[in-house]
């Protein structure tokens, strides 16, 4: 009974590690203070009147894919709330409380990361 007990315990101790592992250990925060994919390596910064645009190449990463659920999580951890309403397409805005949108867009092979400020906070 002991051994049985046992083997169910580390099974539930590693499910449990593997959980904290997936969800956390392949992302890792940018120096803007979101997650990105570990995986992921900042192609170019492009300076826009409504927010610094970061341009990040990931492999295997497609628009017709979506924003996957872990990264969506791994965002809304940080503080952002989706933003369903002025989500469209391969576009996806998270809020925080202050007012300030996070635009992440999906394309082919990247996406881009747009810290847009409120315009209450402007």
């Amino acid at each position: 009974m002991r051994k049985i007990f046992m083997s169910a315990l580390l099974l539930v101790i590693l499910c449990a590690g593997y959980l904290f592992w997936s969800g956390t250990a392949q992302y890792t925060i940018s120096p803007e203070g979101y997650p990105v994919p570990r995986n992921a390596v900042l192609k170019k910064t492009i300076p826009d009147s409504a927010g610094t645009i970061h341009v990040y190449t990931a492999p295997g990463i497609h628009q017709t894919d979506g924003l996957k659920n872990s990264y969506k999580r791994q965002i809304e951890k940080h503080g952002w709330t989706y933003a369903g309403d002025l989500s469209m397409g391969a576009t996806y805005m998270f809020k925080k409380s202050d007012g300030t949108l996070l635009n992440v867009s999906i394309y082919e092979g990247e996406f881009s990361i747009c810290q847009l400020q409120s315009k209450n906070n402007s």
